[in-house]
């Protein structure tokens, strides 16, 4: 349902992350479906300098670093209200920068990360040094952002680019529409007694699924509504037709983040600043006996891409502890809560129209 808007309606939005994840096509759907006007920052650079490797090949890279300060503070100044700004890939590099965007998100203004897997991304001539950059930046770019939008084009044949991007489009328009109070989850709901599972979890090629009529009440019409729960390990390896087809007749999608799972070494490190470090994740990630028991931010955004992609419905971002049933570790450390807490603002950047939240006492999330 829809909910009080946390930003003017007309307020300009920011769009940061690594070049090629696809910012300038993100920031021309923004610009059309919300009627606003459109700069990207790189271009503008062009524009009152010339080419940006020609730049730096003859200034280096400090001149060209200043240069994208100013013009970086200048478009923020100037334009606060009905733009959508497509920031370079390396503003983050600076502190200065930094701290200029930090101070556009606190007055108001949303700014967008967009993520793409990095093995989509980067191209093998590119070498390790791309990877370092990647790395580097990509906690600076989570530590900035109010909201996550995941730009996964690659699918399986014969879907064309067309389709693909059409997917793209409609899933950055619904994060728009939540970003400014507009979305509706389609599934009006008043409270209501808790019915009992009809379906229980099952074993498949992927991992399994559960079916429930929805605990959380009946339909305004007085019919109770249902979702399903995805327990699959790793949803990247499910295709959009099992998606579909296991979804098919009810109203939202469980994403049961606690049962993702992925090896430590694939992701990049992705912690925010005000979450926990990435060696706190890693010893929360622990299940004491060397295997991977909480899955990365990078790995659980690329998944709920995944998933929005691939079905239109609602979705309920859950992160379930053992003690309730879940794969989540109980909370008893405090490096377990800000990693729980993590995951659980997470859902709350990408925009789940619904985020589970274990509360109990003793300063302890409990279901």
């Amino acid at each position: 349902m829809p909910h009080a808007p946390l930003y003017n309606a007309d307020a300009t939005i920011a769009l940061v992350g690594m070049r090629g994840v696809g910012k300038t096509t993100l920031g021309l759907i923004a610009a059309t479906s919300l009627r606003r006007q459109f700069i990207d920052a790189d271009s503008a650079f062009q524009t009152l300098h010339g080419p940006i490797t020609d730049f730096v090949k003859a200034r280096g890279w400090a001149d060209f670093r200043d240069k994208e300060t100013a013009i970086l503070k200048q478009l923020l100044h100037q334009y606060p209200r009905d733009y959508v700004i497509a920031c370079g890939g390396g503003v983050v590099e600076r502190e200065e920068n930094r701290s200029a965007l930090r101070q556009f998100r606190a007055s108001g203004h949303p700014i967008v990360h967009v993520v793409r897997d990095k093995e989509e991304t980067i191209r093998p001539s590119w070498g390790e040094e791309i990877r370092a950059v990647w790395s580097r930046r990509t906690p600076y770019f989570e530590d900035l952002c109010s909201h996550t939008i995941v730009s996964l084009t690659a699918y399986p044949p014969p879907l064309s680019p067309q389709f693909l991007m059409k997917h793209v489009e409609t899933a950055f328009v619904r994060l728009l529409r939540s970003i400014f109070g507009l979305a509706s989850s389609h599934v009006p709901l008043i409270p209501g007694p808790r019915p009992s599972p009809i379906a229980g979890p099952s074993s498949g090629e992927y991992g399994g699924y559960g079916a429930c009529e929805s605990e959380m009440g009946r339909g305004a019409k007085g019919q109770r509504t249902s979702f399903v729960a995805l327990n699959f390990p790793n949803l990247l390896n499910v295709s959009g037709e099992t998606i579909r087809k296991v979804a098919g007749g009810v109203d939202v999608i469980e994403l049961r983040v606690d049962t993702l799972r992925q090896s430590l070494p694939k992701t990049p490190p992705d912690s925010r600043g005000v979450s926990p470090s990435p060696e706190t994740l890693h010893k929360a990630r622990s299940n004491g006996k060397g295997g991977t028991k909480v899955p990365s931010p990078h790995f659980v955004t690329l998944c709920f891409g995944h998933l929005r992609r691939c079905s239109p419905l609602p979705i309920l971002y859950t992160v379930r502890t053992r003690s309730q049933g879940g794969e989540f570790p109980d909370l008893e450390t405090e490096e377990l809560m800000e990693g729980y807490l993590a995951l659980v603002e997470l859902g709350f950047r990408l925009g789940a129209e619904y985020v589970d939240l274990e509360l109990g006492g003793n300063g302890v999330p409990r279901g």
